[in-house]
């Protein structure tokens, strides 16, 4: 069955508005243990710099009627703001101004040739890199180019795959057979 509306007068409108907004604040009956902790966070930052542990606090608080645990306190506990750490700035470089090449002939250096044993070698060093390099032999690749013997190859021939021992505890996918 639909509910019927009720009409209200403009005027009951406008004094339920005034009624509303002159209400006095409304005092806490009582916090969370969140907003308690948030309440002290200052003092208990004191006591924490002063060398007492979170245990020794939540029994404190639990003295005075706030049964918390010492992880639940470190938990709800606002972290202090820690000042920012000064970073170093990029050296200021001045810029000089660009200046237009002039195309006179006395101002133009001529190029000089140097002779190739004197050149320094501009090769840059390789950039060291982990891992297996291409190119680059490992361990296991050197010991298979030594010659082996006919009693290490039939050895080799007969090893198997160790048999899995531990079973499946249900997670995961199931073993398909």
């Amino acid at each position: 069955m639909p509910r019927s509306s009720s009409a209200v007068s403009p005027t009951s409108i406008s004094s339920i508005a005034d009624s509303l907004t002159t209400l006095p604040e409304k005092t806490k009956e009582g916090y969370t243990l969140r907003e308690a902790v948030a309440a002290l966070a200052d003092p208990i930052h004191t006591a924490l710099e002063r060398g007492y542990s979170y245990a020794d606090i939540a029994v404190i608080l639990h003295d005075h009627g706030i049964p918390i645990s010492p992880a639940s306190l470190k938990a709800y506990l606002p972290q202090k703001e820690q000042p920012k750490r000064r970073t170093r700035r990029p050296r200021k470089t001045e810029t000089l101004p660009i200046i237009e090449a002039v195309s006179t002939p006395e101002l133009t250096p001529e190029p000089v040739e140097v002779p190739a044993e004197t050149a320094p070698a501009e090769e840059a060093a390789p950039k060291k890199r982990r891992g297996r390099q291409p190119g680059t032999k490992t361990a296991a690749a050197e010991t298979a180019v030594k010659p082996a013997t006919k009693t290490a190859t039939k050895t080799a021939a007969k090893s198997k795959a160790a048999p899995r021992t531990t079973a499946s505890k249900g997670r995961g996918r199931k073993k398909q057979s």
